[in-house]
């Protein structure tokens, strides 16, 4: 997220950033849908959706009756990336370029 583009994008964006910087730690608490709309003066309905991106990014998770909560002080890994993590450990990064180049036909 680059903070620009639609309100609820910038919304997410700047609790992206707050995370990483500490304003709000690992299981802490963000400010309610309707504290966040009155900041940014906005539709609850925008909160909510900058939520479920944050949701699905995995930085936050929704809390029943408590509100939503950091869940992840960074993005949660790829399954690429987790794969890849997992190869580095039986194999050298040379040995699965080469593969990866074999599988895929270049040079």
């Amino acid at each position: 997220m680059n903070g620009k583009g639609t309100l609820y994008e910038k919304i997410a964006s700047d609790y992206v950033q707050a995370i990483k910087h500490g304003a709000y730690p690992l299981k802490s608490r963000l400010p309610s849908v309707r504290e966040t709309a009155a900041f940014y003066q906005c539709n609850p309905l925008t909160v909510l959706k900058a939520y479920e991106l944050l949701i699905q990014e995995g930085y936050i998770e929704a809390v029943s009756r408590s509100g939503y909560r950091v869940q992840s002080l960074e993005p949660p890994k790829s399954k690429l990336t987790q794969a890849i993590e997992s190869l580095l450990e039986d194999y050298s990064g040379d040995d699965i370029i080469e593969e990866v180049k074999r599988q895929c036909g270049s040079k």
